[in-house]
């Protein structure tokens, strides 16, 4: 998960966020004391929005593997030594291709951008 700018509210419930996103802590804080009067609420949780990034290249070392399994059952023992020596320079180059890769896929289709979050850094406001 990555920590986003925004935050989140919730009213007497510390594990159930609204989807509501304020640019501020103090924002989030204003909108769910209003909503706590207004519901009779007791307590206020304020919390940071952080979203799912799919992170491709943790997958490099798999696809790589994948590959030269292939090879050999393609190839044979004539595969041997492919992709085995990969450098350190060559394998961040191709994890970052892969990420941008992914990341132009995903903006091309939104309807597969992750539409889910967690909260991190919640605090708890008795309302006044």
């Amino acid at each position: 998960m990555q920590a986003t700018k925004y935050w989140t509210n919730s009213v007497d419930n510390d594990e159930v966020f609204g989807p509501a996103e304020f640019e501020t802590k103090e924002e989030a804080l204003e909108d769910g004391m209003k909503w706590a009067r207004e519901d009779n609420g007791k307590t206020v949780y304020v919390g940071r929005v952080n979203c799912f990034k799919p992170d491709i290249t943790s997958y490099t070392g798999e696809l790589l593997y994948g590959l030269q399994n292939d090879a050999e059952v393609e190839a044979g023992e004539q595969s041997a030594g492919y992709l085995k020596n990969v450098t350190d320079k060559d394998y961040n180059e191709l994890c970052e291709m892969l990420q941008a890769a992914y990341d132009r896929w995903e903006k091309k289709h939104p309807e597969y951008k992750p539409d889910f979050f967690t909260v991190t850094d919640v605090e708890e406001f008795q309302v006044e």
